[in-house]
């Protein structure tokens, strides 16, 4: 049975004469032209986004593009370069550090530089790794702590460093794991760190991850039995951490991804099915979280990306088709996210990057516009014009049906009221609900407003 405001809408959208249109929160943001000016991005695989909203690529040959949150693209960094050249070979991991600095962990050079805004570089560590014998090999990824401590995981030598501002190199954590002789590591994959300083790896081989406590003591999180239930880990790849101290841990070869709570609970958040309405999960190559606990997991076999709220609910974002236009995902390696909840994937046969954009209202001069509403199976574009102040009241002064919004975050309208997760006035973000008190015209009263940090 249709609600009112359901029939009001489509009985607008005929008075209107409203074409169905399809909304583009996918973008593709670079693809293997590169910047158009003849620098080419060729098999990327690598990729990182900063506080600013920059997002930065790396190529098959060591060239670096960034992409501003308006659309500029310029090559940031080439290794073909005069004085580059020997500095790294093989980008594989990349993450962006203050100042608008970048850090890159090659693997076949096996080292970690960190590259300045203006373009000159530090290496941070080689492959002699401490100087003590013990070697860095494929370097992986790296994490950095907020005073500028570095952790670099090498894969092939098996083993976690620390690099100190000073430049001290220790490695913290190798093939022994943590030392009791039963739980071994293997094929460092990824590296996170919290805001406390405590440090996450995942080891491929081993099929587990460990903790490194900012004190330096080495604890595993999670093996091979996964959550204990038959939910196994197997082939340990992505990690990431919230912002209450959760961990997140994906099995490429397992299918799924658990999440390890402060008090050490362990439980399976996604699996194959991926969102059990036919959108399968396989080859998980990377997670990451936003400042909500959401989670992003990345498919390398199923070429797609899902969304896992904190209370489960899951949503695939993103599949093969790309953008739905020029642009197609084949091969996704790196899922990022940014402080405004923005998604960026990376792939590595399509030679592209996508940004999933949120699906925020705004407010302007007395025009709020809902970019995606959901209502039921269908989904609308609204713009409401402010009709009263006290109390606060808006009118619907247009309605579009569109399809396929692939959005990460919607408004919703069930039962009387608009639920807007988030609204954006100036530089402000609210979460909005507003409740219908008229059907003829359509009025909507302002009910309650949080704002969101």
């Amino acid at each position: 049975m249709k609600t009112k405001i359901d029939c009001i809408i489509s009985g607008l959208m005929l008075c209107l004469l409203c074409s169905c249109v399809n909304a583009q929160f996918i973008t593709q943001i670079i693809d293997g032209s590169g910047d158009g000016a003849g620098n080419g991005l060729l098999t990327p695989q690598s990729l990182a986004v900063d506080d600013n909203g920059n997002v930065f690529v790396g190529g098959l040959f060591d060239n670096f593009f960034k992409i501003t949150p308006n659309g500029v693209i310029s090559e940031f960094w080439d290794s073909t370069d005069a004085g580059n050249e020997n500095a790294i070979r093989g980008n594989f991991f990349l993450l962006a550090g203050s100042a608008g600095s970048l850090y890159v962990a090659a693997v076949n050079s096996s080292n970690v530089i960190k590259i300045e805004a203006d373009g000159t570089y530090t290496e941070l560590i080689d492959g002699d790794g401490d100087g003590l014998g013990n070697r860095l090999l494929f370097a992986s990824s790296i994490a950095v702590l907020a005073d500028g401590t570095a952790y670099v995981s090498g894969f092939l030598s098996h083993n976690v460093f620390r690099i100190g501002v000073d430049g001290t190199i220790n490695e913290v954590l190798d093939f022994a794991g943590d030392g009791t002789g039963n739980n071994f590591f293997n094929n460092a994959h990824a590296i996170v760190a919290d805001e406390l300083g405590n440090v996450y790896v995942s080891a491929q081989g081993t099929d587990n991850a460990f903790k490194i406590a900012a004190d330096g003591t080495v604890t595993e999180i999670i093996n091979s039995s996964g959550d204990g239930e038959g939910n196994i880990l197997e082939s340990a790849t992505g990690i990431a951490v919230d912002a209450v101290g959760n961990v997140y841990v994906a099995g490429g070869n397992s299918n799924n991804v658990f999440r390890i709570a402060t008090d050490g609970t362990i439980t399976q958040i996604i699996d194959s099915t991926g969102d059990g309405r036919g959108n399968i999960l396989i080859a998980i190559l990377d997670i990451a979280v936003d400042a909500n606990s959401n989670v992003y997991v990345l498919g390398n076999g199923s070429q797609n990306v899902f969304k896992i709220t904190p209370e489960g609910t899951i949503t695939q974002i993103i599949d093969s088709s790309g953008d739905g236009e020029a642009g197609s995902l084949i091969s996704p390696q790196k899922v990022r996210v940014d402080s405004l909840d923005n998604v960026f994937v990376v792939a590595t046969l399509s030679n592209n990057v996508f940004k999933i954009g949120l699906s925020a209202a705004t407010y302007d001069a007395g025009v709020l516009t809902v970019p995606v509403m959901a209502l039921g199976d269908s989904y609308y574009q609204l713009e409401l014009n402010i009709s009263n102040e006290q109390p606060i009241e808006f009118q619907l002064a247009s309605a579009t049906a569109i399809s396929n919004p692939n959005t990460v975050s919607m408004s919703r309208f069930a039962g009387d009221t608009l639920t807007i997760p988030q609204l954006v006035a100036g530089s402000l973000r609210y979460r909005v609900e507003l409740r219908l008190t008229n059907s003829d015209p359509v009025t909507l009263q302002l009910s309650s407003v949080e704002e969101l940090q």
